[in-house]
């Protein structure tokens, strides 16, 4: 049973480290040279590991991994939306959409592109209609402006 397990283990591990293709084989991921195409896609793909890194500008051994597989899709001759979709599904029990640095524009995710600018619009509004009435009550009572802006007559009495 134990050696069953082993053999499970190891077996899983080497399918792991070979499926990245031969560069993964090798372990130099790092030595990858992206094409322009792969790093278009890596600058879209987020790390799953650093927080707020693209895989192109992080130096962690999963999005090496990632850079190298992308760069294999790339000359494969996948084009970016079918790596962007496999990364996606990949990750769709951890990270899912997540794992784009730009949400989609679809869906539930559209609220991220919809709500900041219809916020803006509001607190806009919202301020006009303020300096509006505080420029109203800015006004002096009491000043008649049929007289140029002299003390109307009734003023001196609520004094």
């Amino acid at each position: 049973m134990k050696r069953r397990l082993l053999l499970l283990i190891s077996s899983t591990l080497a399918v792991f480290v070979l499926g990245s293709g031969q560069v993964a084989a090798s372990g130099h991921w790092d030595l990858v040279a992206l094409s322009p195409e792969a790093r278009l896609i890596a600058e879209k793909l987020q790390c799953p590991i650093c927080e707020g890194q693209s895989i192109l500008g992080s130096n962690s051994t999963t999005a090496k991994m990632m850079k190298a597989q992308v760069q294999e899709m790339v000359d494969a001759g996948w084009s970016e939306q079918q790596v962007l979709d496999y990364f996606v599904e990949a990750y769709k029990h951890t990270l899912g959409a997540g794992i784009l640095r730009e949400p989609p524009k679809q869906g539930v995710a559209l609220g991220v592109w919809a709500v900041p600018p219809l916020v803006f619009l509001l607190g806009a509004a919202l301020v006009l209609l303020l300096l509006r009435a505080w420029h109203r009550d800015a006004r002096l009572p009491g000043l008649d402006e049929a007289n140029g802006g002299s003390v109307s007559e009734r003023e001196p009495e609520r004094l």
